[in-house]
Order: C-alpha cells, then structure tokens, then sequence
C-alpha cells in the first residue's frame, strides 16, 4: 500500500520552493500569499492540465500537504478552525509508492458530498524519493547510529543514552516508512527491536519497540514479535510491518483463516482492549513467557483483536462464551475452527493452575490434544454451537417482542422494578461491583420532569450524590472510573473510559438543570474539562481511554492506581503536616489499600471552600509529576459522538463557548476522517489517520446524536442535515424493513456466523436504543413520518424488556419518555445578533422537558422545516412551542417560555 510521506521536510520548504514543485509538475501557480500565524499553510490558486482546479485552496504542510476549497467543510487547519461549508473537501497527499519508484501527489478526498469533479481533474505529482531517503542517509544514520540509538529503561521509567553500542554481524539495520510516513530505520539486535525515526538534520528519535509495547498495552509480545496492521494501530499508531517483519500475532480477517487452513491449525482469538488490567497481566504472564509463546506459534494461528475495533466480533464470541461458561469478560479466549467457528472458550488464564483454573498452558495443550487426536468430535461441537448462535439471529425479528412502543404503564413500571434494587443508603442499583447507571439516571431525570415522580428524581439525586463524594470520581482532577469494586463507590477499577464521562456529564448536567444543585453543576464541569485536558488528541478527537495502571515511582512497578493513590506520608510531603492532616480527613484517607494508601473520597463538604480549594490544587499540580497513566489514542466514531453532545450542551447551558468549540473541533474530525466519500462512517482513527473498520449501528447513532445537539446548540444547519444523512443510512442498512428490528452491523458487512444483534444497554446505550432516540429527535425537527415511525418501532422492544430489565434498557425508556411527552419541539426566531433571541434560546435548551428539540434562526428560515412559517411576534424575537408541528401561541418572554416547558 502507498504510504503518506513524512511532511515536516515539506513544511520548512521556502515559498519558492513550494512554487517551483508545483510549476515543476504542471502546475501553473497564480497565487501564493504566504502562510499563517503559525507559518504552517500556504494558499495557492492553480491550474493543472489548463483547467482551474479550485478558486482557493490552502496547502496545508504540517500532517501531509493537503489541498482545500474554501468552500468546503468545516475542517481544522493548523490549530485554527474555518468556516468552510460547501461540503467539498478534495485532499492531496504526499505518497511514496515503491511500485511507481518515487513520491506522488495522490487525492484522498474523505467528504461526503459534490468531490467528484474536482477528484477527478486532480493528477499524480512525482517527486524523487531519493531526495528524502536515500543510501547516504542511511549510511550516515549507522555511522552514527552507537552515539543515539541504544536507549535502555532504567528505574523509575528513564531513559538514558548509551554510547557503546557495538554492531554485529547478524544485526538487522532495514530502512521503511511507518503509517505516519515518516521515514524510519528499524534495527534488530540479539532479540531487541528498535524503530527510529529520521529527521532531516539526522536528529534521531530512537523507540525500542519492544518496551512501549510492553509498557503501554496488554498486546502479548510474543517472542520477537513485531506488530501487524492491527496492533499497531491499537498500540503505537504509527509502526507497521514488513515483509521482513515476523507475523507470530494476527490480525483479524481472511489472511489468518487461510493460514491455519493451510497449516491445519485452530486459531486462538484473544480479544481485549488497551485499558483491559487483566488483559496487561495476561500478556505480561504468559504470552510474553518464552516457552508459552514458542508453543502458541507452532501449534496454532494466533489472532488479536481489539474489542472497540471490532465491536462485532467482540459481541458474537462473546454470547457464545457466556453461553458456554456462565459469564463472560476480557481478556476473552475463544478457541475457534479455521472456518470462524469456536469449540473452546474462557476468559483469562493464570499462567499456573490457580483456584480451580488450569494454567494457559494446559488451555494450549489440551485444545491442540483435542484437535489433533479427536478433529471430528471438535468439529462437530463447533458447527452444533454456531448453529446455536445462527439460530439466535432473528430473536428480535417479526413476531418476537418488536412492536408498539411502550406507554406510561410501562414507563411506570420501570420506575417500581428499579426501586426493588435501589441502594437507599449507598445509592445505586444492586450490589458489587458498582457500575455508573448513566442511562438509568437520564430516564430516571426525564421521568421526574414528565410526571413529577419523586421517588425517581431521589434515585438519581441520591446516586449522582454517593457517585460524586466516593473514590470512584477523581476529587482532584474530574473524571470518573469504569466502576466501584465495592457496593459503597469507594474503590475503582482505575481506568477512565470516554463513553462513560462523555454520558455522566450529561447526566450530572441534566441534574444541575433540574435542581439546581451546585456539586451536579460542578462535577459536569470538572468532568468536562477533564476531557479537554486529558483525553482530547492533537486533531481535536477525544481518545477512548486513560489505562487503569500506571508506573509507581516508589517500586519501579506498574500497579492499578499508582497515579491517584495517596499515603498521609504523601499529602505531607506536599502540603506540610497541618494541611496534610486536614487533607487526610477531607478525604477520609485511611488505607483503604492493604500498603497503606487510599483513594481520595470527599464524605462531606468541606467547612472552608478556600483552603478545600488550596490542598486540591497542590495535590493535583504534585500528582501531575508521577507517571501517568497510558492513552489509548484511539478515536472512536460512537464515543466522540457522545462526547460531543455532552459538551455541546454543557457549553451552552454552563456559558462555556470553549466546550461548544471543542464539540465543534471533534465533529469536524469525524467529518473530515471517519466519513467516507459515499457518507459511510468507518469506526475508528488515530493522528487522523483512519482505520479500516466499518462503523456499526452505535457509530451512525451516536454520531447523529452528537451532530443534533450541535444544531441545537449553534443552529447550524448542516449538523441536522449531516444527522439526516447517517441516519438514513440506518434505515436503509441496519433495519429490518419487516419487523422494524435494528442489527448492529450493516447489510453489507462482513458476515460473522450471526449478524450480531442487541437492544440493551451496556457501558454505553444499544446502538439499537441510541438510534431510536437519534431518528425520534430527528423527525421533531422535520415533521418525517418516516424516520418518527422507524423510531416507534424500534421502542418497542422497550415496551417487552423496560419493566422486567430497566437497569438494561435505561436509554431506551429515556428514549420513550421523549415520545410520550411529544418530544416538545421548540422554534425560536429572530435577528442572531439580537440579545433576546439568545435569552429565548438559552431558557429553551435549559428545559427540562424529556427530550425536547430546540431550533435556532432568522425570520423565514425555510431550510428547517420547523422554523417554517414562524415570524416575529410583534417584531420582537419570538418563541414557539409545539407537539407535532402544532404549536401553541409565541410567546416573547422568557418566564412564559420556561412556563409553557414545565408544563
């Protein structure tokens, strides 16, 4: 595959040089102004082949030359964003293709609309290669490679040059390009891998490959294994293999299935994620242990797989590893045929037998037993349990549940079960472990405010209270973790996952707006700048997770929440032993960890704000020197989307325009990366580079969501018409036209042994349930029947499964609350500059009505068809409320409008 060339060297070329490239390869240059404030764009008009390609374009040189019409999409240009709007956003690249023996200019346009002719008038531009990587540079790079390269870990995770490195005969010294297109040089010696990258000025930037891997993710490292296509975007981002390169791990698709065919081999499927803490102890026991990884290779084809990658193959084996052991989990080992089909499952595995479990290696020995001395018995077994789960396929199709959307009964009924499991005195739902009932608590809100229910509105009070106060938020920096192992939220599992602070910054918000409490307001907006701080990625993406552990200086050892722990030796090494002796009792520490550490909580509220205010910037700014945790940077479509709505609300409900700027910055990424050339969004990207997967049903669904709180918020028309777009591509691909059932991956994706298929909640709504919510709101603001009908149909799954199982379908009883309350639908009216059109807007988004939509315009907007036909009120700015496009009289007052949407 061709690979993007590293632009840096681009990016410092003069002007005239730029002009001479381009008027080198037949384009006739008109203009050229310069660059930006960063000195990182310049802006050529040109003709090629005699025809004018575009009347501007900017040609970015930092990241890839790229080339953009004004006109076109909203897109991040350097650190700055521009209002280009049309749609149309060719994109030129600088791509080496060995094939063609040098570099060329390339179009990769990733936009959704009215590309076509200015793609195809676009011709190749080839430079030489050898002037950017050539044998002299590579001779000057071993020259000098003993005084850079040799880096070793010592200690407390340093690194420190080492100037006696010696090469050897059977060393390795290969130069390639990684998937950033950096020109690189890969070194191997006595079983240590070395990847460095080339500067032009020989400044070289050495990473042993085999400790990042080892450090930063829980993908085994077996033997001298060096990455495919698949861990490298998981891990690193930017390595990739070679020829030259050995494969002892496999990425999912048909290659690895053909190569244990051809060996007559089973294939191990291990399926984790980068913030998996059992998937880091798995690795580091046993796939990395010589032996184990030495029998691993020669008696099967081992495969990994990302489970937020491939959110399919996750759920698909993970049914029928549930079905067959009682639970399920991660890591999660699936044993499987060379035709996709398992026969032998588990989760993790000791590397010694341990508690009843047999150790990983007597997992290994006696599957490859079973398949070589009883292949008819396996296989019998494996196409009996993928007929199993075939047969599963249509369980929510005609006549099994799908139908009329639930009503207030219903709805009621939901509230009663989940009172049965409610935690009075320590909030929550159930015992251990705790998980954060997002959903549950936005139905529990939209309950409250539709009917007043206070039973529902203590729930979510009472939990949002103990979630806030306990050690599952951080009380330092925002920000909460997976889940409390304790059934008081005072211990978590330490890693901090996108989906669900992008969910309970809506939800504490949604509090803040109901009630008006003051630690709901707060924690929104700390979680909210946590995510600025700490999991927004340089292109404006928000990446998918903070790892649980993390390097504990005292030991030299990684250890689950090293970074947030704190000893009362600690606190006074940084506060000094009066403060510290009030920050142990502000924060109840008390060794709630067998070493004597604790997890800061907050029991109660603190007597002096100021010096509450002091210790916790002390603490964090301390805290903020230890080793952090890893980032996994990898954006996920479906996660993003919810990120954004959250910040899109909390920006405009909190008078925060940097949040709505932030949400702005993340759609513009999915639109310029995620979004294919025939709008189809694909799942997930890294340093904006976009990976191969196809998005499912929560990606289009929550994307949707995200776009459609952004219209609410900016009154951008081209959000709702974007949210339109993807979820027409929902009811054309995803939908059963009969029963009205929603499948979690498109008609036309790989086909797995069953199309996977799932109306409940988990750690983050159903795609199912986030689509009925997406198409619901959508047809409030444009009157479709269509897209209304599709989302009542897909409730009512809700109507059969919210009474019995409402701590699984909390997002969709959200989603019916909004369809029992109308949604109410909100058109506000009039000059944008004006100051009471703004008051209007800001108390319509502030209602707590269940769903409610809210449109934004001028005076005869037609392009939204609820702000048709909606004029001033004695030319005043005007409100209007309605239910199906019936709406009651405007109303210019803002009382009367928060009025009318209590009511």
């Amino acid at each position: 595959m061709p690979k993007v060339l590293e632009s840096r060297r681009i990016g410092r070329m003069a002007v005239n040089e730029v002009r001479s490239l381009l008027e080198r390869h037949g384009c006739i240059v008109q203009e050229i102004d310069g660059s930006n404030d960063h000195g990182e764009d310049l802006h050529v008009t040109f003709v090629q082949d005699g025809q004018r390609t575009a009347d501007s374009l900017a040609v970015q040189v930092k990241g890839g030359i790229s080339v953009r019409t004004r006109r076109g999409h909203r897109v991040p240009v350097g650190d700055h964003g521009s209002n280009w709007r049309d749609g149309t956003l060719p994109v030129l690249c600088v791509v080496h293709d060995p094939d063609r023996g040098g570099l060329f200019w390339a179009n990769a346009t990733r936009q959704l609309r009215r590309a076509e002719s200015l793609r195809k008038t676009l011709k190749s531009v080839v430079v030489p290669w050898e002037s950017l990587l050539d044998d002299a540079t590579i001779e000057a790079f071993v020259r000098r490679m003993r005084n850079y390269l040799r880096w070793e870990r010592e200690g407390a995770g340093r690194w420190a040059d080492m100037a006696d490195v010696e090469f050897a005969p059977d060393d390795i010294v290969k130069p390639f390009v990684n998937d950033c297109g950096e020109p690189m040089v890969f070194w191997q010696k006595r079983g240590e891998q070395f990847a460095v990258l080339l500067h032009h000025d020989l400044d070289w930037e050495p990473v042993n490959i085999q400790e990042r891997m080892l450090h930063f993710s829980p993908v085994p490292f077996i033997g001298n294994v060096i990455l495919n296509e698949a861990e490298a975007h998981w891990l690193m981002g930017c390595f990739k293999a070679t020829e030259w390169w050995r494969r002892d791990w496999w990425e999912w698709g048909p290659e690895a299935f053909a190569e244990a065919e051809r060996r007559g081999v089973p294939v191990l499927l291990s399926v984790g994620y980068a913030a998996c803490h059992w998937c880091h102890v798995m690795a580091h026991e046993s796939f990395e242990d010589e032996a184990t990884a030495g029998f691993l290779n020669e008696r099967f084809v081992a495969v990994k797989v990302d489970r937020e990658e491939r959110p399919d193959v996750d759920a698909v084996y993970m049914e029928a590893v549930q079905a067959a052991t009682g639970h399920g989990g991660w890591p999660m080992t699936v044993f499987l045929t060379p035709g996709k089909e398992p026969f032998y499952f588990g989760t993790y595995f000791p590397p010694e037998p341990r508690h009843g479990m047999p150790s990983f290696r007597q997992v290994l020995e006696g599957v490859d037993k079973a398949w070589t001395e009883r292949r008819d018995e396996v296989g019998e077994v494996a196409g009996r349990i993928s007929r199993d789960l075939a047969e599963r396929a249509s369980v929510y199709a005609v006549g099994s549940g799908v139908g009329k959307a639930p009503e207030e009964g219903e709805l009621h009924a939901a509230v009663v079960e989940l009172t049965r499991s409610f935690d009075e005195r320590r909030g929550g739902f159930g015992g251990a472990p705790k998980f954060p009932p997002s959903m549950v608590l936005e139905f529990l809100l939209r309950h409250h405010a539709r009917t007043g229910s206070e039973a529902a509105l203590q729930m979510a009070e009472r939990t949002c209270e103990a979630m806030a106060r306990g050690g599952i938020y951080d009380q330092l920096g925002g920000g909460f973790a997976r889940y409390a192992v304790d059934a008081t939220w005072t211990v978590p599992h330490f890693e901090k996952m996108l989906y669900d602070n992008a969910l309970l910054l809506r939800v504490y918000l949604h509090l803040w707006r109901a009630t008006g409490e003051q630690r709901a307001r707060r924690v929104a907006l700390e979680t909210a700048d946590f995510l600025l701080r700490e999991l927004r990625t340089p292109e404006g993406g928000f990446a998918s997770a903070l790892d649980a552990d993390s390097l504990d200086a005292a030991s030299g050892r990684t250890a689950e929440g090293a970074y947030y722990a704190w000893t009362p030796g600690q606190l006074a090494e940084v506060l000094g032993e009066a403060d510290a002796a009030l920050a142990v009792e502000l924060f109840d520490v008390t060794g709630t960890f067998e070493h004597g550490s604790s997890v800061l909580q907050l029991p109660g509220d603190p007597q002096d704000a100021g010096k509450y205010e002091e210790i916790r910037a002390k603490l964090f700014e301390a805290r903020s020197r230890r080793p952090a945790p890893a980032r996994d940077d990898k954006v996920v479509a479906a996660w993003n989307g919810l990120a954004i709505a959250a910040l899109a609300e909390a920006g405009a409900l909190l008078e925060r325009p940097d949040l709505v700027e932030a949400a702005e910055r993340a759609a513009d990424l999915l639109i310029t990366v995620h979004l294919t050339t025939d709008g189809r969004l694909l799942r997930t990207s890294r340093d904006g580079k976009a990976g191969a997967n196809a998005g499912v049903l929560e990606d289009y669904a929550d994307t949707a969501e995200g776009f459609l709180a952004l219209y609410a918020v900016t009154g951008e028309t081209s959000w709702l018409q974007l949210a339109g777009e993807l979820l027409d591509l929902v009811l054309l691909h995803f939908t059963d036209e009969a029963s009205g059932a929603l499948y979690d991956t498109a008609d036309d994706a790989e086909q797995l042994i069953r199309r996977p298929q799932d109306p409940t909640d988990n750690a983050a709504p159903s795609g199912w349930n986030a689509a009925a919510g997406a198409l619901l709101a959508y047809a409030a603001y444009t009157g479709s029947a269509r897209h209304r009908t599709a989302a009542e149909r897909a409730l009512g799954i809700v109507a059969t499964l919210g009474a019995r199982a409402p701590r699984f379908t909390g997002w969709g009883l959200a989603v019916a609350e909004a369809l029992l309350d109308g949604p109410r639908e909100v058109a506000v009216v009039g000059p944008a500059d004006d100051p009471a059109r703004a008051a209007l807007h800001l108390a319509a988004l502030r209602s707590t009505a269940p769903g409610a939509v809210v449109a934004v315009g001028e005076p005869g907007d037609t392009e939204v068809p609820l702000l048709a036909d909606r004029p001033l009120l004695d030319g005043r700015p005007a409100a209007y409320v309605c239910r199906h496009f019936v709406c009651e009289r405007p109303t210019a007052e803002v009382a009367e409008l928060e009025e009318r949407l209590r009511g």
